[in-house]
């Protein structure tokens, strides 16, 4: 009981930060959710507080982009990640099976494939290609990364997404809990 002081949010995040110490029940899927709450908060932060994006097509400076950029990063730290905090304590208790958290993984799948679609649509309509996905090279020279960084991302970000979808479909609870 966290007394309403918080308490319980402060252990849950200390349970996400001590990446060695998973739970027999937890496992290695426990040691997944760690990871993937410590990407959120650092691909998040760079989002938010960094002067370009890590990711971007084109790095622009208008106060559109600048803005879907902050609110991008701010929602990763502060939405994503604490969702996957969450998903942490579950898997530390056996839970994830329960309906809150398959909702809560397919959120997280839906959320992760709407932005995988808008990157893609971004990339397609900054460089006229009306989505046939034959990306050249010479496209993305501009962008942070160039090509590599953008299609390793999104390929990290698929075999993301397909682990919360999974999760989200068949995940079951353990007998225990």
């Amino acid at each position: 009981d966290g007394g309403g002081d918080g308490g319980r949010g402060v252990e849950d995040f200390k349970a996400c930060a001590a990446l060695r110490d998973t739970s027999e029940e937890g496992g290695y899927l426990e040691f997944y959710y760690k990871l993937s709450f410590w990407a959120s908060m650092i691909v998040g932060g760079a989002f938010a507080f960094g002067p370009l994006s890590p990711l971007a097509v084109i790095n622009e400076y208008t106060p559109s982009a600048q803005f879907l950029q902050r609110a991008f990063g701010l929602g990763a730290v502060f939405m994503l990640a604490p969702a996957q905090c969450v998903l942490v304590d579950a898997a530390r208790r056996g839970r994830l099976g329960g309906s809150t958290f398959k909702n809560l993984n397919l959120s997280i799948a839906a959320a992760i494939a709407g932005i995988d679609g808008m990157t893609v649509y971004t990339f397609a309509a900054a460089s006229g290609l009306n989505l046939d996905l034959s990306l050249e090279a010479e496209a993305l020279e501009g962008a942070s990364g160039g090509i590599y960084n953008y299609v390793g991302a999104l390929g990290v970000s698929f075999a993301i997404l397909v682990v919360y979808l999974y999760q989200g479909l068949f995940a079951e609870k353990s007998e225990e809990a």
